[in-house]
């Protein structure tokens, strides 16, 4: 067990643990109690919050780094067409995904992106996926344009294939329940959607990613 104990303070240093080998840097009050998670005390009269997440990416199961891998090949670009859904609401010709490790490769940020006439017109979701180790658990946080958050686990349902199930959040207080059964084959990914209402998983959208190169 490693405790790691910062206080807050405007010059550089260098810390002995694993997760901040990398160098000197400016750093946040913290106190990490043990492995894998961290308190943090901001300055009075503020919430004290805490946070996981996965110290050495060796902490992280197989299966995990193997579909992070092959998310991110490449530019971690994927495309789907958005034909079948298009309307005037919706006048997106495909959507887009992009995947790229974030600090130390231990977790996965991501974003979906809106496309017409083959152009990227924004971003509409942003993800981050993370290795809990103190759940034992790969956790999703999805952030929407509008402020809406999706909170919940992926767990592998067979080889090449996850499931995951969130619970969304709107700005104004509406909650939801959504899966996604994502099966990656032949350099594709088929991701079927479901409303979960009572534990009961009904059918929504389909879409097939396919990698793109730009």
């Amino acid at each position: 067990m490693t405790t790691l104990i910062i206080i807050l303070s405007p010059w550089l240093f260098q810390s002995s643990a694993s997760a901040f080998d990398s160098g000197p840097a400016v750093v946040s009050e913290a106190l990490f109690l043990e492995p894998g998670k961290a308190h943090f005390f901001p300055p009075k009269n503020q919430i004290r919050t805490t946070f996981s997440f996965a110290i050495d990416r060796d902490t992280v199961p197989e299966w995990i780094r193997k579909n992070w891998a092959h998310r991110t090949e490449g530019d971690g670009i994927w495309i789907a067409d958005n034909t079948p859904f298009k309307s005037e609401q919706e006048p997106y010709d495909a959507y887009g995904q992009q995947w790229q490790y974030g600090l130390g490769d231990s977790y996965l940020r991501g974003r979906l992106f809106c496309m017409q006439d083959e152009k990227d017109i924004g971003t509409v979701w942003d993800f981050i996926e993370y290795w809990d180790p103190e759940a034992g658990e790969l956790k999703v946080l999805q952030i929407g344009r509008d402020g809406t958050t999706g909170q919940g686990t992926i767990e592998q349902n067979e080889e090449n294939q996850t499931k995951s199930l969130q619970t969304f959040t709107s700005p104004s207080g509406h909650s939801f329940v959504s899966g996604h059964i994502v099966e990656l084959k032949d350099g594709e990914q088929k991701t079927q959607s479901y409303h979960v209402e009572n534990e009961k998983w009904v059918q929504n959208r389909q879409y097939i990613w396919k990698r793109v190169s730009r």
